[in-house]
């Protein structure tokens, strides 16, 4: 089953998300899990507004996720036309070495399974579980 949910680019529209994953989440997702899940979601939305889509209102970011036996796979959506271009698992590895920018983008990396981006389009695949 997919479940979706839109909101217009604006920063005070993020915790609709949030809580919206938090509220669908949590009988499936372990603790630990989730407060990944919801972390690298948090990051990845935030970038969606301020980069993607400039916080421009009249835009909208969508995220879409379905769940999969180990998997959760999300959608973040944008109406940008950059591509944004993630660290590897290495680079990601030292999460300190930038002062204000890239910082969420090595979260995301560091904290899901894989993850990947097109132009208007970041797929993330976290686990649901700790093993």
């Amino acid at each position: 089953m997919r479940h979706s949910v839109c909101i217009t680019s604006e920063l005070k529209n993020i915790t609709t998300i949030y809580n919206w994953i938090k509220d669908d989440l949590e009988i499936l997702c372990e603790k630990r899990a989730l407060d990944r899940i919801l972390l690298a979601l948090h990051e990845a939305v935030t970038n969606a507004v301020i980069h993607g889509n400039k916080q421009d209102a009249t835009k909208v970011v969508t995220v879409t996720f379905e769940i999969f036996k180990e998997l959760l796979i999300f959608k973040v959506m944008d109406e940008g036309s950059g591509t944004v271009i993630l660290p590897t698992k290495e680079e990601a590895a030292d999460i300190f070495s930038l002062a204000e920018g890239g910082r969420g983008l090595k979260l995301i990396v560091q904290l899901s399974e894989e993850a990947a981006s097109t132009p208007g389009c970041m797929l993330i695949k976290l686990k649901h579980h700790d093993l």
